[in-house]
């Protein structure tokens, strides 16, 4: 598996680094609010892809935090499409995104949001 989890587990300078980032934005409460709405912070665990090299934190429900900007954003995955909710509604502006992920991008979003990108959800039924 190319998924190592816990802090002890991670052996290098710069991961460890960055492990110690995540910690310290999550004790500080700097998450974004889509983070705050999705992640469960008491269950957070570091995590570390060795393919990747991406260190993130998940709860128990898998939902993932990464640093993005200074703060923990939520990174979303979708059938088949990963990515922060910026970069995924690109994806469907772009037309990248099947029926299934739109569904399921659709429950991230604010009603702002929802009102803003409605062309797009036209011809999913949700």
């Amino acid at each position: 598996d190319n998924i190592i989890k816990g802090k002890a587990l991670i052996k290098c300078d710069r991961e460890r680094g960055l492990a110690v980032e995540c910690w310290e934005l999550l004790h500080k409460g700097r998450l974004t609010e889509l983070a705050k709405n999705h992640f469960i912070e008491d269950e957070a665990e570091v995590y570390f892809n060795t393919i990747s090299g991406n260190v993130f934190l998940c709860d128990d429900n898998y939902g993932t935090l990464m640093e993005n900007g200074g703060e923990l954003d939520l990174f979303i995955n979708l059938d088949e499409n990963e990515g922060f909710l910026c970069d995924l509604i690109d994806n469907l502006k772009d037309g990248d995104l099947n029926s299934d992920e739109t569904e399921q991008l659709y429950n991230y979003l604010t009603d702002d949001q929802k009102e803003e990108l409605k062309k797009y959800f036209v011809e999913v039924k949700l």
